[in-house]
This record gives C-alpha cells, sequence and structure tokens, in this order.
C-alpha cells in the first residue's frame, strides 16, 4: 500500500521538475535586444566597430564610469536618422537611442516594423514589478513598449509639437543601477549643497 501511494508522487515531483527545468531553461534564452549590428551589453570597441562614433565628454551630472558615443550617418531600418547614440556603462552598452523625424518615421512604417520583429507593444512597462505608464508630452501619443525581461524597447512617433521620433533600447538592469547610482549621487550634491549654506 505505501508503495502505491509514493509512486504517484514521485510522478508529480518528477513532472514538477521537469517544468521547473523547462521554465529556467527558457528564462536562460532570453537575450537582450540587438539593434542591426549591435548588441546591449557589448563593449564600447565592439559598438565602434559596426559604425564611426564620436564619444562625448563627460558631462558635469554624468556617473564617471558613463560614457555616450554619437554614430556619425546613421541609418535604421532603411531610413536616415538624425541621430544614434550608444550609452555604456563600466564599458558596456546599456542604451541605444535612435531619433528621426516623425515624418521619416510614418513614412517607413517604422512602428508596423517594429511590430513585425517584436509583436505586439504594451502602453505601460514592468519596473521593479510595478505596472506604470511612461509620462509623455501634453497632447503627445503615448508611448508603445516591448519588453523581454531583460531588455525594453520604447518607441514614441512624436513629441507634442516637436517633429521628433524616438527608439530607444535598454538593458533593464543596468538601467535600473545607473538611474538610482545617479539619484544618489544628486542626493549627496544636494546634501553637501546644504552643509555648505
Amino acid at each position: 500500500m505505501k508503495q502505491l501511494c509514493k509512486a504517484p508522487i514521485a510522478a508529480i515531483v518528477m513532472a514538477a521538475g521537469i517544468a521547473c527545468s523547462q521554465t529556467v531553461k527558457a528564462k536562460q534564452e532570453v537575450k537582450p535586444y540587438t539593434i542591426q549590428n549591435d548588441v546591449l551589453g557589448e563593449s564600447l570597441t565592439d559598438f565602434q566597430k559596426n559604425q564611426t562614433c564620436i564619444l562625448l565628454p563627460a558631462e558635469v551630472d554624468t556617473l564617471e564610469r558613463e560614457q555616450t558615443c554619437i554614430a556619425d550617418n546613421a541609418h535604421y531600418a532603411g531610413m536616415s536618422v538624425l541621430a544614434k547614440g550608444g550609452t555604456f556603462y563600466q564599458g558596456r552598452l546599456y542604451r541605444v537611442s535612435i531619433l528621426a523625424t516623425t515624418e521619416q518615421c510614418k513614412k517607413s512604417d517604422l512602428l508596423s516594423m517594429l511590430k513585425e520583429k517584436y509583436g505586439e507593444p504594451k502602453l505601460t512597462e514592468t519596473v521593479n514589478g510595478h505596472e506604470i505608464t511612461p509620462a509623455v508630452l501634453e497632447g503627445g501619443p503615448p508611448f508603445k513598449i516591448w519588453q523581454n525581461g531583460v531588455a525594453t524597447i520604447m518607441f514614441v512617433e512624436s513629441f507634442g509639437t516637436l517633429d521628433a521620433c524616438n527608439t530607444s533600447f535598454e538593458l533593464d538592469e543596468v538601467s535600473s543601477r545607473v538611474a538610482k547610482l545617479k539619484e544618489d549621487e544628486k542626493r549627496k550634491k544636494e546634501e553637501a549643497r546644504k552643509k555648505d549654506m
């Protein structure tokens, strides 16, 4: 009788183990987004191999280990863009931002291409387990958002009356870490300024 009870339990445990290993395997297969020949997480050297870019000098309010490289004469999805910038933290690409005119984005139907490649977007973003709706300029369209658990893509076809369309790709974990570090640095500077009064 005891043997009969153990058999179903063993089968349940084995099935649960298989399901867990498949879930872990599926999570391991999620990779950062690729932008043309660039992959989020690659080195500054690799980014520079894929395009000519100008490394900007660090700004006063920028993290010491953060760098931005603006691509020269960039294209994306078959259109000329106003700017394509790669932002690096500790030498690794964690954000790519592509700016074009609204007219160019509409003409090349960039939104449809993004949907075709990444699926239907959401209007909300999951940040640290919380669902939020990113703020938009008054009268501007909402952001279209794609997330795969590792990275986030945000697309907006115009910023209110500005003739600007933006598509950004970010590594979630690094982006959150950098935002927190910047907030901490800002707070420390504010506290130092108050003490100096």
